[in-house]
């Protein structure tokens, strides 16, 4: 493991066998959970074994978070990725019946059962249960989750939640969180989102402009400048009458020169019935 260094950040470049330099930026970070399940000795937690990198879904592993039963009729646990981050997908490794040795999908089955009606959720806070504008998936409920869970969220925040309202009882192993800070995509997370995204904010997977471009640029990374004759918020405004082969500016919509003949105004846009004027 080594690290790349960012302006204020310091991010770690992973070998975790994630595709094109994509970061589980959850690894070793803060972890909290509702409660933890003790019983004959064994504790099966804290929290932190979630984000240890320890995928292994066996309890006899001892690297499985189980939450307390009985204790309260809300399951949560809660990943500080230590600073506001865009997820763009939750892994989940719940845990199997049985041992390494002697798992079967018999086996699995109550464990699954345990897993129906959780939520995921990307917030700025540990409020729970999360506000439903920061839930990215709940499952139905009805149907059995598998054991392995793979979900988009593409979503802004500090704190990954997983939770259940349906019971008291969670059985995790590992959740892998796929992203970047704020601001940054690419391999490693080492490139800065485009100036010309909207907030500087952009998806972690492709660079793609999150909420769209800024005045006078266009396409998925806003690198692009409007077309001619276009200007403006989404490149939706068409540009007035400037004159003779000028063409207005992709940002403003300004005209660089004078008003063809009947138009005033610095977007050339106002009929006056005069010849070339431009008045400011």
């Amino acid at each position: 493991m080594c690290c790349w260094l960012v302006p204020g950040l310091l991010i770690l470049v992973l070998n975790n066998g994630l595709a094109h330099g994509q970061v589980n930026i959850a690894l070793n970070h803060t972890a909290s959970s509702s409660s933890v399940f003790s019983e004959n000795g064994n504790t099966y937690g804290p929290a932190s074994k979630v984000v240890d990198g320890n995928r292994d879904p066996f309890l006899n592993g001892f690297s499985c978070l189980l939450t307390e039963r009985r204790v309260t009729s809300l399951a949560w646990l809660y990943i500080d990725l230590g600073n506001m981050s865009v997820v763009h997908r939750i892994e989940m490794t719940n845990r199997r019946g049985g041992s390494n040795a002697t798992s079967s999908a018999a086996k699995d089955k109550a464990h699954r059962d345990k897993l129906k009606g959780f939520g995921m959720a990307v917030s700025s806070t540990t409020t729970m249960p999360p506000s439903q504008s920061d839930v990215c998936y709940k499952h139905p409920g009805t149907d059995r989750p598998t054991v392995f869970q793979n979900r988009t969220c593409n979503q802004i925040g500090r704190y990954v939640i997983i939770y259940n309202d349906r019971t008291n009882e969670m059985e995790i192993c590992e959740v892998d969180v796929i992203g970047c800070p704020v601001g940054y995509h690419g391999k490693n997370c080492s490139l800065p989102c485009g100036d010309h995204c909207v907030g500087a904010q952009c998806l972690p997977n492709n660079g793609s402009c999150m909420f769209g471009c800024i005045q006078g640029f266009r396409g998925d990374r806003c690198i692009k400048e409007c077309n001619e004759g276009t200007y403006g918020w989404n490149c939706n405004q068409t540009c007035g009458n400037c004159s003779g082969s000028d063409v207005c500016d992709h940002e403003t919509g300004d005209c660089p020169g004078t008003c063809s003949n009947g138009y005033k105004g610095q977007k050339c846009d106002h009929a006056n019935g005069s010849n070339r004027t431009k008045v400011y």
